[in-house]
């Protein structure tokens, strides 16, 4: 969770930046991220990018990734044509393919996905 948290506070506050966090006994499960595609090329393509979907190890395997994916569909449906995220593993890869990313060829992200029209 540190790691979504330092991420996110490079923005200072910026608008186009969004978290959400599931919470239980005043314990996050489990976090995610998304902020307006800051790679400029990508930008003009109405993109937003997944910061990243992280699950505490107790609490992996519940269906908490799942439930914040679907989430960050939400938000992005009606706001930006595709979500673009950067896979720093496999597993990672395999969960972004698993639900219809692509993979790129691009110096700033490694899979994209459609959602949506603008």
């Amino acid at each position: 969770m540190a790691k979504l948290l330092a991420e996110f506070a490079d923005e200072g506050g910026q608008e186009g930046v969004w978290l959400w966090a599931l919470v239980r006994a005043k314990r996050v499960l489990a976090a995610a991220g998304v902020r307006r595609e800051p790679c400029r090329d990508l930008s003009l393509f109405h993109a937003a990018r997944i910061v990243g979907i992280y699950v505490h190890p107790d609490h992996r395997e519940r269906g908490y990734g799942e439930r914040l994916f679907a989430r960050i569909l939400r938000h992005a449906q009606g706001r930006f044509r595709r979500l673009t995220a950067r896979a720093g593993s496999e597993t990672a890869a395999g969960f972004l393919e698993h639900h219809g990313f692509v993979p790129l060829d691009h110096p700033c992200v490694s899979h994209f996905r459609l959602v949506g029209k603008r």
